[in-house]
């Protein structure tokens, strides 16, 4: 005769069963490696790419990000976002060959794009954080590029996340994220001048008066909702 378990076992036996599920749910993935998103933008204007950077140590924290663009394939402008807590740097290089930028000739390229953890700050371990850059113009003469990804930790460890995709499909170990590149216009397209112009600065003031305009929008939406609940409870 089978022996029925009481309703204290089993409601105990669901109960651990629950907890398991939760465990593996929410247990970190092995796998989390450096993405970008989106993974196909346009060719032509400039691009908003994000990345996602994890922090898979235990106890170390990420204190320094680099972005590698390459050279073979040039893009000639940058400009992360800012991040609280975070400084950034632009690195250059010259080309072995000027490329023509809707007339510039261009002798440099953007090479690298660095975020640093100021002091008292840094990605804390088993969490992740999001990177922000504009990139312009992308490569015209090619459909994919790799943007190897450089992860410092405060314990000196220091992952190149730079592995190109594996013949067969599979993930190599520490994958590069992969940009597509299509012909049609970048989703965030504006005109972008090529680096040796972009020192100078003068061809972005559209950035912040753009911001400027939005906020003041914001700030007379708010301003305005206010007033309108003022009313209705007056």
């Amino acid at each position: 005769m089978a022996v029925l378990p009481s309703r204290g076992a089993a409601r105990a036996g669901v109960l651990a069963a629950t907890t398991a599920l939760f465990a593996v749910a929410l247990a970190p993935s092995a796998s989390a490696h450096v993405t970008v998103s989106p993974t196909a933008v346009g060719k032509e204007g400039v691009s908003r790419l994000t990345f996602q950077v994890p922090n898979e140590s235990p106890t170390a924290g990420t204190v320094a990000v680099r972005l590698t663009l390459p050279l073979d394939t040039p893009v000639t402008f940058a400009m992360p976002a800012a991040k609280p807590g975070w400084t950034t740097a632009i690195g250059e290089a010259d080309l072995e060959k000027p490329i023509d930028v809707d007339g510039f000739q261009v002798v440099k390229a953007v090479h690298t794009v660095t975020w640093t953890a100021a002091p008292g700050t840094r990605l804390e371990p088993s969490t992740f954080t999001l990177f922000e850059v504009l990139l312009g113009e992308l490569p015209q003469n090619t459909d994919r590029i790799l943007l190897p990804v450089t992860q410092t930790y405060d314990d000196g460890k220091v992952v190149d996340w730079a592995d190109p995709p594996l013949p067969g499909g599979g993930e190599p170990d520490s994958p590069a994220p992969v940009l597509t590149l299509t012909d049609g216009g970048a989703d965030h397209d504006a005109h972008a001048a090529p680096a040796t112009v972009r020192q100078t600065g003068a061809e972005t003031p559209w950035l912040a008066v753009s911001a400027l305009v939005v906020g003041a929008l914001a700030l007379g939406l708010s301003i305005g909702n206010l007033l309108a609940r003022r009313r209705k409870t007056s």
